[in-house]
C-alpha cells in the first residue's frame, strides 16, 4: 500500500468520530423553527443549548483522548479516541431528537414515527404491496450466488499449504476459521433475515388524509422504493460484499501487515457506516416532507389535529 494511500486512509479513520458528533447538532441548527409563542420558544432554547454543551463536551473528550494516545503511543487510548463516534447515539436519541420535536412538531412526529396516529379520522388502504417490491427473486438468487461463491473462495484456502513456519501457519489457519465463521454469519443473516426484513417494510401503515389520498399514495410509494432498494443494495450486497473481498483478500494473503488489515477493516467499515447514517438522513427527510404534505392537506380540508401537527 503507498504512502499517500495509508495517510489517506487514516485520515478518514480519524474524521469520522468528530463529523459523527458534530451532526446531530448540524440536523438542529438546520430544522426550521414552527413554534411561536414564548413557552416553546423558551423551550426550543433550552434544549438546543443543552445539545451544544454535550456536542462540545463530546468533542473535547475527543480531543483529549486522541492527544493522549498519541502522546503515551498508547493502542487502548487510540482504539478509545477512535470509537469515541458512539457518543452520537445518545446525542442524537437523548438530545437532538427531542430538541427537534420543539422546533417543529411535524418534523419530530416524522422522526419518530408517531405522526397520523393521534388522527379523528383513520384511513387504510387495502392493496398488496407485495407486488410493488422492487427487490425480485432473480436479484436474491444472484446474491446467493455471490454469497456461496465467497464461502467456496475462501473454503478452498484450506485445502492449500499453510506456511512452513508453525507459527505462521498457525496465524494463517486461525484466521481461515475467522473468515469462514465471519462469512457463514454474514450469509445466514443476509438469507434469512433481510428479506423478512425489507418485506415488513411493505407493511408499515402510511397514514393518509380523508378524501385527498393521491398525492400521499404516491409519495409512500416513492418513499417505500428508495428504503427497499437502498437498504438491500447497502445490507444485502455491499456488506457482504466487503466483509467477503477482505475476508477473501486475508486469508490468501494479499493484503499484508496486521495494521494494514485493521486500517482497511477500520475504513471500509466506517464508510459503510456512514453510507447507511446518510441513507437514513434521506428516509427521514421522506418522512419529513410526506409529514408536512399530510399537514397541508389536512389544513386545506378543514381537519383537525392533535398536538400541534397541523
Amino acid at each position: 500500500m503507498s504512502d499517500s494511500l495509508h495517510i489517506f486512509m487514516r485520515m478518514i479513520v480519524f474524521l469520522i468520530a468528530p463529523v459523527l458528533l458534530l451532526s446531530p447538532m448540524v440536523v438542529v441548527l438546520l430544522t426550521p423553527t414552527r413554534v411561536s409563542n414564548r413557552e416553546d420558544r423558551i423551550l426550543v432554547r433550552s434544549r438546543v443549548m443543552v445539545l451544544a454543551v454535550a456536542t462540545g463536551v463530546s468533542l473535547i473528550a475527543w480531543a483529549g483522548l486522541t492527544v493522549a494516545s498519541v502522546q503515551s503511543a498508547s493502542p487502548a487510548l487510540s482504539l478509545t479516541a477512535r470509537s469515541a463516534w458512539v457518543l452520537f447515539f445518545p446525542l442524537w436519541f437523548m438530545l437532538a431528537m427531542p430538541s427537534i420535536r420543539a422546533k417543529n412538531p411535524v418534523w419530530g412526529g416524522a422522526l419518530d414515527g408517531s405522526d397520523g396516529r393521534s388522527e379523528p379520522v383513520r384511513t387504510a388502504m387495502l392493496t398488496n404491496r407485495e407486488r410493488e417490491n422492487p427487490i425480485s427473486r432473480r436479484a436474491w438468487a444472484l446474491v446467493t450466488a455471490a454469497l456461496v461463491l465467497i464461502m467456496l473462495a475462501i473454503a478452498a484456502r484450506g485445502m492449500a499449504p499453510f506456511s512452513e513456519s508453525a507459527e505462521v501457519a498457525r496465524v494463517e489457519r486461525v484466521r481461515w476459521i475467522v473468515a469462514m465463521c465471519t462469512m457463514a454469519l454474514c450469509g445466514t443473516l443476509t438469507l434469512a433475515i433481510m428479506p423478512w426484513a425489507l418485506r415488513r417494510i411493505h407493511s408499515e401503515p402510511e397514514p393518509l388524509v380523508p378524501g385527498v389520498e393521491a398525492e400521499l399514495i404516491e409519495a409512500y410509494r416513492t418513499h417505500r422504493r428508495r428504503k427497499v432498494t437502498a437498504l438491500f443494495w447497502l445490507l444485502g450486497v455491499a456488506v457482504p460484499g466487503f466483509l467477503g473481498a477482505l475476508a477473501g483478500a486475508i486469508v490468501w494473503g494479499s493484503v499484508g501487515s496486521g495494521e494494514t488489515i485493521g486500517l482497511i477493516g477500520g475504513v471500509g467499515g466506517s464508510m459503510l457506516g456512514v453510507a447507511g447514517a446518510f441513507i437514513g438522513c434521506l428516509f427521514a427527510f421522506d418522512r419529513i416532507r410526506i409529514a408536512e404534505a399530510r399537514a397541508r392537506l389536512q389544513q386545506a380540508r378543514g381537519v383537525e389535529t392533535v398536538g400541534g401537527s397541523a
